[in-house]
Formats: structure tokens, C-alpha cells, sequence
């Protein structure tokens, strides 16, 4: 048998196929004592060690009911895992399956590798860093406007301090893993169209990318052979004044740990929340206040916001300024800090005037004063000269704006009247 497995592990113990576990582990320790590397002549041991080598993994795979089904599953379909049919591919891939299968079939050159020869699998991975951990941090605008110091609790791997994240007791030895051969990956089949599979390899499940493995009594108590604990701390994170909503902070080494690799970092990012009252663009602030008629009219002095920093912000207006429906107030370096600088983005208030009621004053003599005191129209029905046997008295509503009529514009208006002209037959 060649592929996943490199020997047949029923002919290697010497045990038909449905033996049981009791008559394979009474093979293995016949076959184990007479093959032991110590039990034979110095000039035989170099065949003795990989014999029991053998005959250890065959017992290993049998011996365990999962590992024993998946190696009869293997078999079965002549070399190839069902679980091996996973994942998805890249164009790498679709290269790799007609280099890699090619060679099985006999054929060779333009890089593909010689008939009968199987895809090397990658070296065992070295140094490098553990996958980084990300963390989502709600935050309200007044807390980016203010600056803020969070603190969390963090669950990580750490690595073992009885063993150092070997898995292992002192001074014990660890044994190849018989899984992946100490190559530290496996083969998995992936599918890459109908009919068309290629090859890719993963972490060996079994020792985790490390290609050794420590038998159950050579294993850390404390870890039981894992070599990570878990460890509890609290991390500290500061939200300069005014940072950006998505703004990062990276804690470097916060991540999990992993034997032979750096932790990698924890990254922070904050998701600044919708505010009631402002709204953010960039460095700026944006609001409405509500003004009176009579303000807008004839000034006003008055506090007409609350800050971010719970200051109140005052605005006046002097007398005979007027301020019309939809402008805005701009008020310079009132807007979110910007930061590692000692200035700020600009607050603008968007105005909105309130006007009276109807029959808010009935009163001629009363009317006749406000008139009195505004000015006068600029143009009246006078200044067109129209008879007034021509001039009509009609009714009339008050409309808003978000009520009036959509019209499309000409584009749109040409392809409907072009859709209608289809649907019409020549009599």
C-alpha cells in the first residue's frame, strides 16, 4: 500500500482484517519482543529499529477504534480518506493536482515529477507567529471625544511552565508520530470540479505540526501532554482624543501561545456608536438647533447645545441679524480633537426655525404693529400693473417639500415613453 499509509498494518502485526483488539495487542507484544532493538545482535539493529518502528505504527493505528476505521476507510477506496475530500482551491491548486497526479500516471517533464514518485510534503514549520486575536470595542462619541483607557479580560493558550510547552516529563523522549511520518502535515484530497481532486497539506491533527508525539506515560501531568494552560489577565488599551471610528490598537504578544512560535498580538478596534444629537464626518460635528421666529428676527443670546465634554455652547446673534431657514452656524475648533495635534475640526449647527402657529394672534391691532415694524414687501400686485377686474382671489395649501410630486428625469421619461411604443401594433 503507498499514499497516506506506507504499509499494509494487518500484514505487519500478522492478524486478518476483523481481528480483535485483545489478538492485535497480543501480536504487537509477540512481535515487539522479538524485534526490539536490544534483544538482537549490533550488526542487526539497523533492520531491528526500523522493523519495530513498523510494527509500533501499525499497532498504533489498529489499536485505536477512529484511527483503525479511517485506515480501513483508506483501504477500501484503494488509497484515498473520504475526510480528505475538503476545502475549496486556488489557481495554485488546479497546478498542483496536474503535477502531482500526472506523475502517478506515468507521465513526466515539464516539472512533473517522475512516474510512480509521490508530492513531497512540506518541512516542519519553524518559528513564526500564532494567529493574531481581534476584538470588536463598542465606543460612544462622547468617550472618543474625551479620550478613554479601556480594560478587558483576556483568555489565552499560554505554554506550559512545568514543561515548557514541549507536552513532555523532563528528560523524556518524544517518538516520531506515526500519522505523518515526523513530517509534521498530512495529505488532504481536495476537490477541485467534479471529477477532479488534488492534493494539499494540512497540520497533522495528530501532533499538531510538530512530527513527535510523546507516548501517555512520558506525557506533562499538569498540561496532560497538550503543553499549553490557559491563563486569565487584564489588558489595558488607550483610545487616544479623537480617534477615527476603526481606529486600531495592537498589543503585541497577547495573542495565544504556541510551542515554537511568537504569540502573535491582540488587535483592538473600535466601532464608534450613532449619537442622538451629533453626527461625526472625519473631524467635524454636525447638529441641529431649534430657533424662534423671533430670534432668527431680532437676535438672541443663549445657550443652544450641550457638548460632547458636557459644556454648554453658547451662541449670540445681535440684534437686527437675521438668520434664515436652513443656514448654518459654523463654530471653528469645536469639532472632535484631532489627534496628536492641540487643534480641532469645526461644529456646525444646522438651524431650524420654528414658526408660530396658525391664529397664533388675531388681534388686527396687534398684527398691524409686527407688519408696521417689518419690512415692506418688495413687490407687490401694484408693481404689475394688472387690472384688478383681471385679477383672480383662488384657494390654495400649504405643501411640504418631501410631499411634492417625483418627476423622472428626461432619460428615464424617453425609455418609459420607448417601452410603451413596443407594447403598440399597427392596424
Amino acid at each position: 500500500m503507498n499514499g497516506y499509509y506506507e504499509a499494509d498494518y494487518y500484514e505487519v502485526l500478522g492478524v486478518a482484517r476483523d481481528a480483535t483488539t485483545a489478538e492485535i495487542r497480543k501480536a504487537y507484544r509477540k512481535l515487539a519482543l522479538s524485534h526490539h532493538p536490544d534483544k538482537v545482535p549490533e550488526e542487526g539493529r539497523v533492520e531491528a529499529e526500523s522493523k519495530f518502528k513498523e510494527i509500533s505504527q501499525a499497532y498504533e493505528i489498529l489499536s485505536d477504534e477512529v484511527e483503525r476505521s479511517k485506515y480501513d476507510s483508506y483501504d477500501a477506496n484503494g488509497g484515498m480518506r473520504p475526510d480528505e475530500f475538503e476545502g475549496e482551491f486556488g489557481p495554485e491548486d488546479f497546478f498542483n493536482f496536474f503535477t502531482e497526479t500526472s506523475s502517478r500516471h506515468g507521465f513526466s517533464g515539464y516539472g512533473y515529477e517522475q512516474p510512480g514518485s509521490e508530492p513531497k510534503p512540506p518541512p516542519k514549520k519553524k518559528g513564526g507567529k500564532t494567529e493574531d486575536g481581534h476584538v470588536d470595542f463598542p465606543i460612544t462619541l462622547e468617550e472618543l471625544y474625551k479620550g478613554k483607557v479601556v480594560k478587558f479580560t483576556s483568555h489565552r493558550n499560554k505554554l506550559c511552565p512545568s514543561c515548557q510547552g514541549s507536552g513532555g516529563r523532563p528528560k523524556a523522549k518524544p517518538r516520531t508520530c506515526a500519522k505523518c511520518q515526523g513530517s509534521g502535515s498530512i495529505k488532504k484530497l481536495q476537490t477541485l470540479a467534479p471529477g477532479i481532486v488534488t492534493n494539499k497539506y494540512v497540520d497533522c491533527p495528530s501532533c499538531k505540526g510538530r512530527g513527535e508525539l510523546f507516548r501517555e506515560k512520558d506525557r506533562c501531568k499538569p498540561c496532560t501532554g497538550t503543553g499549553l494552560t490557559e491563563e486569565t489577565k487584564i489588558l489595558e488599551a488607550y483610545f487616544p482624543r479623537g480617534a477615527q471610528d476603526g481606529h486600531k490598537v495592537v498589543l503585541e504578544g497577547e495573542a495565544d501561545e504556541e510551542f515554537g512560535k511568537k504569540p502573535g498580538a491582540v488587535i483592538i478596534e473600535v466601532h464608534q456608536q450613532p449619537h442622538p444629537v451629533f453626527e461625526r464626518k472625519r473631524n467635524d460635528l454636525y447638529a441641529t438647533i431649534k430657533v424662534s421666529l423671533a430670534e432668527a428676527i431680532c437676535g438672541f443670546s443663549r445657550t443652544v447645545i450641550q457638548h460632547l465634554d458636557g459644556r454648554g455652547i453658547r451662541i449670540t446673534s445681535p440684534p437686527g441679524t437675521v438668520i434664515r431657514p436652513n443656514e448654518i452656524i459654523k463654530v471653528q475648533r469645536e469639532g472632535m480633537p484631532i489627534p496628536r495635534t492641540d487643534t480641532a475640526g469645526d461644529l456646525y449647527l444646522h438651524v431650524d426655525i420654528i414658526f408660530p402657529d396658525n391664529g397664533w394672534c388675531l388681534e388686527n391691532s396687534e398684527l398691524r404693529k409686527v407688519r408696521d415694524v417689518l419690512p415692506v414687501p418688495a413687490e407687490t400686485a401694484k408693481d404689475f400693473k394688472i387690472p384688478e377686474n383681471q385679477i383672480d382671489d383662488v384657494d390654495y395649501s400649504i405643501t411640504k417639500t418631501e410631499d411634492l410630486p417625483q418627476y423622472p428625469d428626461k432619460n428615464e421619461e424617453a425609455s418609459q415613453q420607448n417601452g410603451a411604443g413596443e407594447g403598440c401594433t399597427t392596424q
